[in-house]
């Protein structure tokens, strides 16, 4: 079995287990996030554009370039792990469609 393959099995294994991605757990997952999205805030206006996400994993970082485009622009994130966009599209669909609930 090749690399790539592997990767995208424990990466499905990872979100279909523990809900997502094992690197994005946790207060370092957060703390890292957090400072991730105030980089991109620093560096460029994502308000209105629209945006492709490669590699969005379980939608976490995707949510959040959500935020910063806002309803006048769009995200799309593709990732080779199936159950990693299962993931990202129950997060969005929970923060966006029902409102965070």
């Amino acid at each position: 079995m090749n690399n790539i393959k592997k990767n995208v099995e424990q990466f499905n294994k990872d979100v279909k287990d523990k809900g997502g991605y094992l690197y994005n757990e946790g207060v370092s997952g957060s703390l890292t996030r957090n400072r991730i999205v105030e980089a991109w805030k620093e560096l460029y206006d994502f308000h209105g554009k629209n945006v492709l996400d490669m590699g969005c994993g379980d939608g976490k970082y995707t949510m959040e370039l959500y935020k910063l485009i806002g309803d006048s622009g769009s995200i799309l994130g593709i990732d080779a792990s199936e159950k990693a966009i299962e993931s990202a599209n129950n997060l969005m669909y929970k923060n966006i469609v029902n409102g965070g609930g």
